[in-house]
């Protein structure tokens, strides 16, 4: 079964300010809202070949997840592969908005019978759990 789930939101702030929470995996547990822990293998803001593990829940499934950042250009995209809660690659596009930042989200992957729900059903819930995602990201940029 295949996924493939988006959700974009503005968030007013520069790209400078989302991007160094969006490219610092300390940061994972705030806007992640799957994500219960997140132990980065290298200090500092990702770059290519960046390992982060995390654990967290996914459709009432607990994970630990392995993430290798497969590409990443500063203040403007990054792109990760993992392989829980089921094989899947991660895309985050940062652009310019007329009031900040336009975040893109995107999530591609197979799953293997690892959840009982059909494919509509767990596309729908990953597209509600980015959008939440985005919301707590832009909550947490705009308060600060």
């Amino acid at each position: 079964m295949s996924v493939d789930a988006k959700a974009e939101i503005v968030i007013e702030r520069t790209r400078a300010d989302v991007s160094k929470v969006v490219f610092d995996p300390k940061s994972d547990v705030i806007w992640m809202s799957g994500v219960s822990q997140s132990f980065p293998q290298t200090s500092g803001l990702v770059k290519k070949d960046a390992k982060v593990n995390r654990d967290g829940t996914f459709l009432g499934r607990k994970f630990s997840a392995n993430v290798v950042v497969v590409a990443a250009e500063p203040e403007k995209s990054l792109k990760t592969s993992s392989d829980e809660p089921f094989e899947m690659t991660t895309t985050i596009d940062l652009g310019d908005a007329e009031n900040g930042t336009l975040v893109k989200l995107r999530v591609q992957g197979i799953m293997d019978g690892q959840y009982k729900q059909p494919p509509a059903v767990v596309n729908k819930s990953m597209t509600e759990l980015l959008n939440e995602d985005l919301k707590l990201l832009k909550r947490h940029l705009e308060l600060q």
